[in-house]
């Protein structure tokens, strides 16, 4: 399989191409700019102008205030959250600006018509605006629903022409902040600069009031004086209860009598302690006593003579007695098992055994037992003591439940007293913090009444001299840049709709196919689709056309490709994807720059039977020809003639009514002729009818070494030339390069040499 010819590439997009979509279309930039200019200063001369009043208001620190703000302490820093919240309060009257009930109240004072129509001539007095209109939304507010007014249609117009004047005064009215500062600025614009002041000012005196309105908590008189009067009462209704507390108990100080108390009954509880003690010991030693008296006899031996001294036995008796006493003593204080009762027990045992062997015969002489009589009488000592010890405990014990109970009753009064003192406490707070309070709103009715507020106005609504709108110069210069740009832009899209052949590089870039060349069209530039059909081709060849270059740049292109195969090519055909793409001229043109730059000759041969022109280019016999050579009537010497281009051989169409039957190329015959025709020549030139005229175009291209397609500069679109390019190639032929006749070039001479 022979491989198709490959070209040099045409480059990529670049300057020139931008200067081609500008000068193709400039036409079209001219009028869309002279269009959008003039559209542009039509409109801002017959626009209204519009004046816009301005005024700025300062936001002071605090609320408002006869002197300094009650919420700033002086020598006191602000701190960031101190800023934040002053950037929330200078939006909070933002929003109060921007309120519709302000807007509102802006329309019913100033008239719904002048807001409408920027001016006061024929408005609307406020009067009946603001009673057909508030009055019934005062009704409802109060729950009286009146459907039939509301119903009213006369009304109903009213409240939706009142509502737009609303909107309308809120798309013309603007209120902003200035950074770093504690100012808004306020603005209206209007169509006069005397009804734009008038509003204006009207929005910011009826902004003051809401100002107030919206700071100030209804109804805060009557609340805190009720509050006032009732924690006075509670306050002294508290403090009576605390006298009479105090009167009723006869307590002076609490501290003083509670403490006296404490001591008293540690006093007691000591004394019954000590009493307790004393009383135990008391029945201690009278047990003992009894146990005592129980074991002594009533009477004693006095004496008893025996003849012996007497002095020890009595000695002995006597010690006796006396531990006894001791060991008495002993256990009053101590147990019977204690080691001193125990030491005192055998000491008793041992006197007694000693006596026991002393003993001798005597004189017995009895009396009254003096241990018994003086032990009786300890006894009634003693239980004497005792009963005065249990009466003291009891009295002390009496004495320490009323303390007891005197404390418990101080506790008591000291719990009611503290909660009595505390609720006096609070009350004495609230109260001071309430009749603040009180004061604070006597001070709020005072500024209301003289319209004291925290918001001055800085500048006042001004008078504008000048209108802000139209700018005619500004309109004219964005007219200006819109026209430039909006043509460029229109320029480009209609030359990306476009989808017609308009320089070679279209071609490589849809059909992939080589571009051999672009030949310039021989019409004038800006000439109609029906001016170029009425315009007549140069019938004859003329060597000095200036398009001759373009022709032999074409030629070279081919060679050139030719040269580069392993296999040379030789026979072309051309064809295009429509009647009237100049095929046949491009043919006639391309065969004699080939004729003039190529060693051997070249035949052109003219297969388009339908319409030949070979003949008439080159002035030759239209018969014999082609059709002829095909019938056998004619041999092939005598049917190609010579033309008046060195080295350029012809082979007419021959007579139409010879070529009625088109399968002459699918003769063996012919196949041997295409077969001499490449031996004898060195290019071989087929002109053939458009690819979708004629079935044998197709058939004529699979037999040939390639074919060059001529597309028509602006006429022909890519889509077409691609279904004729894949005919083609279906049916076995080889496109091997395209031409672009006709071809207009919009840029200036001098501008494409030097891009």
């Amino acid at each position: 399989m022979q491989k198709t010819i490959q070209f040099e590439g045409f480059p990529e997009k670049n300057l020139r191409d931008f200067y081609y979509v500008v000068f193709r279309h400039k036409w079209k930039i001219v009028w869309f700019f002279i269009a959008v200019v003039a559209l542009v200063a039509f409109i801002s001369i017959l626009s209204p102008k519009i004046y816009r009043s301005e005024g700025e208001l300062l936001v002071k620190i605090g609320r408002e205030s006869v002197g300094l703000s009650p919420t700033v302490e002086p020598n006191k820093i602000v701190d960031m959250a101190a800023g934040a919240q002053r950037e929330n309060e200078i939006n909070s009257e933002l929003a109060i600006l921007k309120n519709r009930e302000l807007l509102g109240k802006v329309v019913d004072t100033v008239g719904v018509d002048a807001v409408l129509k920027g001016y006061e001539k024929g408005a609307a007095g406020p009067g009946i605006i603001n009673t057909i209109v508030t009055f019934p939304f005062q009704m409802l507010s109060r729950g009286i629903f009146f459907i039939s007014i509301l119903f009213d249609p006369q009304t109903v117009v009213l409240l939706k022409k009142r509502e737009k004047a609303i909107d309308n005064l809120l798309n013309n009215f603007d209120a902003d902040t200035i950074k770093k500062s504690n100012s808004i600025t306020v603005s209206y614009e209007t169509k006069s600069p005397r009804m734009a002041q008038r509003v204006l000012t009207t929005l910011i005196n009826l902004y003051l009031d809401k100002h107030i309105q919206a700071h100030r908590t209804q109804g805060s008189y009557q609340f805190f004086e009720n509050q006032k009067k009732r924690l006075y009462e509670e306050l002294v209704k508290t403090g009576d209860e605390l006298r009479e507390l105090k009167n009723k108990t006869k307590i002076g100080s609490l501290d003083t009598q509670k403490d006296l108390v404490m001591k008293r009954i540690g006093y007691l509880k000591r004394e019954i302690e000590s009493t307790e003690s004393e009383r135990v010991v008391s029945e201690a030693m009278v047990n003992t006593m009894k146990q005592e008296i129980g074991s002594l006899p009533h009477s004693v031996i006095k004496q008893e003579v025996s003849g012996v001294a007497l002095s020890a036995p009595d000695e002995m008796l006597k010690r006796v007695n006396e531990l006894q006493l001791k060991e008495n003593e002993l256990r009053s204080t101590f147990t019977a098992d204690s080691i001193p009762v125990l030491e005192a027990k055998r000491q008793i045992d041992e006197a007694k055994a000693i006596l026991k062997k002393t003993e001798e015969a005597r004189e017995v002489t009895k009396g009254i037992n003096d241990t018994r009589q003086r032990i009786e009488l300890n006894l009634l000592t003693e239980q004497s003591v005792l009963a005065s010890l249990k009466a003291k405990g009891e009295e002390l014990s009496t004495q320490l439940a009323k303390a007891q109970e005197e404390l418990n009753t101080i506790n008591n009064v000291e719990q009611r007293m503290k909660q009595l003192e505390l609720d006096n406490s609070i009350q004495q707070a609230s109260y001071q913090k309430y009749s603040e309070s009180f004061e604070q709103s006597l001070i709020d009715q005072a500024m209301d009444l003289v319209k004291i507020s925290n918001i001055s106005i800085v500048q006042p609504a001004n008078y504008p001299i000048k209108p802000v709108r139209p700018r005619l110069l500004l309109n004219l210069l964005l007219g200006i840049l819109l026209g430039v740009f909006g043509g460029l832009g229109l320029a480009f899209i209609s030359e990306s709709l476009d989808h017609s052949f308009g320089k070679p590089e279209d071609i490589e870039r849809t059909l992939e196919i080589p571009a051999l060349g672009a030949i310039a069209s021989f019409y004038p530039e800006g000439t109609s689709s029906q001016e170029r059909a009425s315009m007549v081709l140069p019938t004859r060849f003329d060597p000095l056309l200036p398009l001759i270059k373009d022709f032999e740049a074409m030629a070279e292109r081919l060679l050139m490709g030719v040269k580069l195969q392993a296999e040379p090519q030789r026979v072309f055909s051309l064809t295009s994807c429509r009647k009237g793409a100049g095929v046949s001229s491009v043919a006639a043109y391309l065969a004699s720059s080939l004729a003039r730059h190529s060693d051997g000759r070249i035949l052109l041969v003219d297969a388009n039977f339908q319409v030949p022109s070979i003949h008439q280019i080159f002035d030759l016999n239209l018969s014999p020809g082609l059709a002829d050579l095909a019938a056998g009537t004619y041999s092939q010497t005598s049917v190609i003639q010579p033309s008046a281009v060195n080295k350029l051989d012809v082979l007419c169409a021959g007579k139409e009514s010879m070529a009625s039957d088109k399968r002459i190329f699918e003769s063996k015959g012919f196949a041997n002729l295409l077969r001499y025709w490449k031996h004898e020549y060195s290019f071989v030139l087929i002109d053939t009818p458009a690819v979708w005229e004629e079935n044998y175009v197709v058939t004529l291209g699979n037999m040939v070494d390639g074919v060059i397609m001529v597309f028509e500069a602006e006429e022909d679109r890519w889509e077409v030339a691609q279904r004729a390019k894949d005919r083609l190639v279906m049916g076995g032929a080889k496109p091997v390069g395209g031409v672009l006749n006709k071809r207009l070039f919009y840029v200036p001479k001098w501008l494409y040499q030097k891009l």
